[in-house]
Formats: C-alpha cells, structure tokens, sequence
C-alpha cells in the first residue's frame, strides 16, 4: 500500500512540474498558462525596463529568462526523438490547440517531461530563478 501511495505522489509531483513549466491547456474552466508561456508573451520592453530599474548589483550566476527557454526546449527536444509528436507537443502545449494528442498520450508525457523538469531542477520555477550569494574568503599564507 505505502508503495502505490508513494507512485501516486511522484505522478503527482511530475504532474504539477509540468504544469508549473508548462502550464494546462485542458484545464477547466479556463487553460493554465506555465512559466514558459507568461515569460515568452512578457514584451521585450518591460523586461528591459525592469533590468535597468534594479537598484542592486546582478547576480551573473542568475539564470536568466534564455537559459529557462533553452533548459526547457532542451528537455522537450531530448526526451521527444519523433519529430511528428514533437510536432503535436509544440502545436497543443506551447501553440494551445488540445485536439492533437490523445489523453494517454498527454499523460505519458506530461509525467516524463515532469519528472525531467524535476531531475533537472527547473521546477518549481521560482526556485530556479533563486541564486544564493557566498562570500569566498582566501586564507592568508
């Protein structure tokens, strides 16, 4: 039993990465846009705008919005070899059209991708955006 309760809440946890990164088209009663979507229809000029009103110092260990897009892109083009799924993936994930892929099919890969998302540490999302700064102090010789 404690093994079908822990299955059940790793699906669960890949499921919600997923969403998290990707967001839900199918949900009801309005779709779930992930971070990769809000980020990607965010202009250009409030992003800049943001930048140059920071106050602080940048922290260049950050990752950036590119380095999300390109981690996210890389686990979807690594885990999805058949270029017509791939295809299908795109059009109702990241386009939204839901009538492409069967629910088995959805299901499938919402948990591998997960379960990518969460190996790799881009989910939850705002913790990948968080870096902490160290102070690296050199013993004197």
């Amino acid at each position: 039993m404690g093994e079908t309760n822990n299955k059940r809440s790793r699906k669960q946890a890949n499921r919600k990465a997923f969403i998290d990164v990707l967001g839900d088209p199918f949900a009801i009663p309005e779709p779930i846009d992930g971070w990769y979507n809000r980020m990607k229809n965010c202009s250009s000029v409030t992003s800049m705008k943001k930048t140059i009103e920071q106050k602080c110092t940048i922290n260049p260990a950050k990752p950036t919005a590119m380095d999300f897009y390109c981690d996210v892109e890389r686990i979807i083009q690594e885990e999805i070899t058949d270029k017509i799924l791939l295809h299908k993936f795109i059009k109702t994930y990241i386009v939204g059209e839901t009538d492409l892929l069967s629910a088995s099919q959805r299901s499938q890969l919402e948990q591998r991708i997960g379960q990518l998302f969460r190996d790799y540490k881009i989910s939850p999302v705002s913790k990948y955006f968080t870096t902490i700064r160290k102070h690296t102090r050199k013993k004197r010789g």
